[in-house]
């Protein structure tokens, strides 16, 4: 009933079992020749994959430097005509802020130059009142001056000196 319990043929002794040296098969000389030749050729693989990654991204670099360098020649050239532009508007500015006080005093030279004439005005509107509301009076005194003088002009056409006075 036994053989049924251990699945296997069945040993005649036990004891002689556990005694025994273990089956051993020994591997010929150079069997894992070829596994360390493939771990030599996985490891220059892995070197040879790293030179082509170095080489890849010393490439990369050097062409973000170039790219950097482009980059910045272009933002110095901007930054110098943005400087320009400044210089520019601020120039500008002041010809016109300057501009604006060459208006101001004229505008000022003119207030002044009004507020002048308006003062002459007030001078020579008393003298002038006088003449408009005096001219009918004077235009009327003016005629009959005329009119004497007339007069005088044709009593002196007409007059003969005395004979007493003439001279031979």
């Amino acid at each position: 009933g036994n053989a049924f319990l251990q699945g296997g043929p069945r040993r005649a002794d036990p004891i002689v079992y556990e005694n025994q040296p273990p089956e051993t098969e020994f591997s010929k000389k150079g069997h894992r020749k070829l596994e360390t030749k493939g771990a030599l050729a996985a490891i220059a693989n892995i070197i040879e994959d790293l030179k082509s990654e170095l080489s890849g991204t010393k490439q990369a670099e050097e062409q973000a430097q170039l790219d950097y360098e482009k980059q910045l020649a272009a933002a110095q050239a901007l930054q110098e005509e943005y400087t320009n532009r400044i210089v520019s508007l601020e120039q500008t500015i002041a010809n016109r802020r300057s501009d604006l006080q060459d208006e101001t005093d004229k505008k000022t030279n003119h207030e002044a130059d009004g507020t002048s004439l308006n003062q002459t005005k007030a001078d020579i509107k008393p003298g002038c009142d006088f003449f408009l509301k005096n001219q009918a009076e004077r235009a009327r005194k003016r005629g009959l001056e005329m009119d004497g003088l007339r007069q005088a002009k044709e009593y002196l056409v007409g007059y003969r000196p005395p004979a007493m006075l003439q001279r031979k």
